[in-house]
C-alpha cells in the first residue's frame, strides 16, 4: 500500500488529500482520502468518505474508472423504487449506477410495486441492470417481506429478492417452507443453506409470467418413472450430515422438460408427461431404497 498525500487526476475530478493507496495486479485501485473532494458523476456530485486510513476504502478505481464510492454523508439517490438514502454507491464502468446500499447508517423502508401486491421492507441494498431497471433487491438483516409472486400466492420472504428487467418478480428465498406448484408435482420449496448475499438469482424461481422455473427442496423425495418406461428413480435430499443438501429441480416450459440436480451434483433430465410421485422426506435423513421396508410416509 503506498501512503503520503498526494493527488490523482481522474475523469471525475482532481483527488486531493490522498492518504494511501492499495494497487491490485488486476487493475484495481483502493484509495484511502484525508481531505474533502468533490466527484462529479452520473448521479451529480458525490462526496467520498474522508480521514479514515483503514477500513474500507473510499474509492475503488479499476484503471482510471469509478467502481465504488463510500460516501462521507448519507445522500438521496433516485432509483426506479423511489429515493434511497444511501451512504455507498457502485457504478457498471459507463458510469451508469450499478447499486446503492447503506453500510453505515438506518437502513431506509422502502415499498416495491412488484408482483401482484405492493410490500414495504427495509433496504440493505439495490442493484440495477445497466439499462436502469432494478435487479435486486438485498433486505436489511433480519428483515422479511411478505410478497406476492402470483395472484393467489403470498411467500413469506426473507433476504431478498430478484427482478426481471421486464419488472416481475424472478426468484426469492422463502422464510420457511412453502408449497410451491409446478408442471412436475408440488414441492416444498426452501433452502435450508441459503444466505444474506445469494451471489445470483434465489432459490425458488419464476418467468416473466409467474411460473416456477426452479425450486429448491430438503423435505421432499421425489420418484420419477418415463411415460415409456416401467421403473421409477428415485431422488431425495441428503439429510445424513449436518448440513442437509437439498434437492433441486429446474423447469423449462419450452421445452417442457425438468432437470433433477442431485446433492451429489449429478443430474437427471425428465420431460414434464413423466410420471412424478413426491413423498415427504423423513427428518432422519433415511435413503429412497428402504421404503419398502419402512412405510413411514405411507
Amino acid at each position: 500500500m503506498e501512503s503520503s498525500e498526494y493527488a490523482i487526476e481522474t475523469p471525475y475530478g482532481v483527488l486531493e488529500g490522498v492518504a494511501a493507496v492499495e494497487k491490485g495486479e488486476d487493475g484495481f485501485e483502493r484509495v484511502w482520502l484525508e481531505r474533502e473532494n468533490t466527484l462529479k458523476t452520473t448521479l451529480g456530485p458525490l462526496v467520498p468518505k474522508f480521514g479514515e486510513r483503514d477500513g474500507r476504502p473510499s474509492l475503488v478505481l479499476r484503471n482510471g474508472v469509478l467502481l465504488e464510492a463510500e460516501l462521507e454523508r448519507p445522500l438521496e439517490v433516485p432509483t426506479p423504487a423511489g429515493l434511497y438514502r444511501g451512504d455507498w454507491v457502485a457504478f457498471y464502468p459507463n458510469g451508469a449506477l450499478e447499486s446503492v446500499g447503506c453500510r453505515r447508517h438506518e437502513t431506509p423502508v422502502l415499498t416495491f410495486d412488484l408482483g401482484y401486491e405492493p410490500f414495504a421492507v427495509a433496504v440493505a441494498k439495490l442493484s440495477f441492470y445497466r439499462g436502469g431497471a432494478l435487479r435486486e433487491i438485498l433486505f436489511a438483516e433480519g428483515a422479511q417481506a411478505e410478497v406476492r409472486p402470483e395472484p393467489y400466492w403470498k411467500i413469506k420472504t426473507r433476504f431478498g429478492l430478484t427482478v426481471h428487467e421486464t419488472g416481475q418478480i424472478h426468484s426469492l428465498e422463502p422464510a420457511y417452507p412453502v408449497k410451491a406448484i409446478t408442471p412436475c408435482g408440488t414441492y416444498d420449496a426452501y433452502d435450508p443453506n441459503a444466505k444474506q448475499s445469494a451471489g445470483g438469482p434465489w432459490s425458488l424461481r419464476f418467468d416473466t409470467q409467474a411460473r416456477i422455473t426452479a425450486v429448491t427442496t430438503a423435505g421432499d423425495r421425489v420418484y420419477v418413472r418415463p411415460i415409456s418406461g416401467v421403473h421409477y428413480a428415485a431422488y431425495a435430499p441428503d439429510l445424513s450430515g449436518e448440513r442437509p443438501v437439498p434437492l433441486r429441480l429446474e423447469f423449462d416450459y419450452e421445452t417442457e422438460k425438468a432437470l433433477i440436480v442431485q446433492p451429489d451434483g449429478q443430474e437427471a433430465l425428465y420431460a414434464f408427461e413423466d410420471e412424478f410421485i413426491i413423498y415427504p422426506n423423513a427428518k432422519l435423513g433415511c435413503e429412497a431404497s428402504e421404503c419398502e421396508a419402512c412405510g413411514l410416509c405411507d
